[in-house]
This record gives structure tokens, C-alpha cells and sequence, in this order.
């Protein structure tokens, strides 16, 4: 369920940043990225997480809140 919901997120955002330039369209693909990662923790078992490349944290969760914010 939340895999399905963070993908439609993905998608919206990608359909929006196809239709924007400049800022706004870096600024999209920041949150896409952040997204991805999202994705990656949810549908990891929690045995295998430490093996992931990227995670997200309080301080990553902040960033990205300050990015959608910059919208």
C-alpha cells in the first residue's frame, strides 16, 4: 500500500516537472530523488536496510521538507 502511494507521489511529481523549467524543475527532482529513496527503505526487509546505499533520516526528512517548501 505504501509502495503504490509513494509511486502515484513519483509519478504526479514527475508529470509536473515534465511541464516546468528553471527552479522549480531542479527543485522537483530533488523531491523525485528523495522519493526514490523513500521507496527503497519501504520495500527493503528491515534485516537488509543497512545495506542500502542512501537512507533517510530526521535531518533528510528536514531538507526535503525545506525543498517542497521552496515551491
Amino acid at each position: 500500500m505504501a509502495l503504490g502511494d509513494l509511486d502515484e507521489a513519483q509519478a504526479a511529481m514527475g508529470v509536473c516537472r515534465a511541464a516546468e523549467r528553471g527552479k522549480t524543475a531542479a527543485v522537483l527532482l530533488a523531491l523525485q530523488r528523495g522519493v526514490y529513496v523513500v521507496m527503497s527503505e519501504v520495500a527493503t526487509p528491515r534485516a537488509r536496510r543497512a545495506r542500502l546505499s542512501q537512507r533517510i533520516d530526521a535531518a533528510s526528512v528536514a531538507e526535503l521538507d525545506a525543498l517542497a517548501a521552496t515551491l
